[in-house]
């Protein structure tokens, strides 16, 4: 195999490894704005009842079940600034993630590092948010990130014939 068709096959693999990855971060952007939605409507009060409503009977067999008394202190620290922090956070997060996926996808050669910078931004907060709530599900967002950053530049490169 010439060279020629070997870094063809290289751009092939790479592109379509960036297209599934701005498909994966779409569909985790948008369950971000549809969570930040939701959180709009649920306040502290209606969190407590339905934690409640669905870990009644799992608390009467058994009162030390680890993921209902993790849920019941979730709901419990689940304030009103909280609701509000979580729901700018979602929907900001959510809608910026979608508006640059959709230049990437639409490949506009000023998108690449406008992403880039971005999605190193929420990596920033991301982290910091590790560090203070050791969050497991922040850490895979963030790997995600980092995946999608080195992913757009590989693309970006590309797009500029500097591969």
């Amino acid at each position: 195999m010439d060279s020629n068709k070997r870094k063809e096959r290289e751009y092939e693999v790479v592109d379509r490894t960036f297209r599934i990855a701005l498909v994966l971060k779409a569909l985790f952007a948008a369950g971000e704005v549809l969570g930040g939605l939701a959180m709009i409507f649920l306040t502290p009060t209606r969190l407590n009842a339905l934690v409640h409503w669905l870990t009644a009977g799992e608390l009467k067999e058994n009162p030390s079940d680890f993921i209902v008394s993790h849920l019941l202190i979730f709901s419990q620290h689940y304030t009103g600034s909280a609701q509000l922090i979580g729901t700018i956070y979602l929907l900001s997060h959510g809608l910026v993630k979608l508006v640059v996926i959709y230049f990437l996808w639409r490949r506009v050669l000023k998108a690449y590092p406008i992403s880039i910078a971005v999605i190193g931004l929420f990596i920033v907060y991301q982290v910091w948010e590790i560090v203070v709530h050791h969050s497991v599900l922040m850490i895979l967002a963030t790997l995600v990130d980092i995946i999608v950053i080195w992913l757009t530049v590989l693309e970006y490169r590309r797009m500029q014939g500097k591969w």
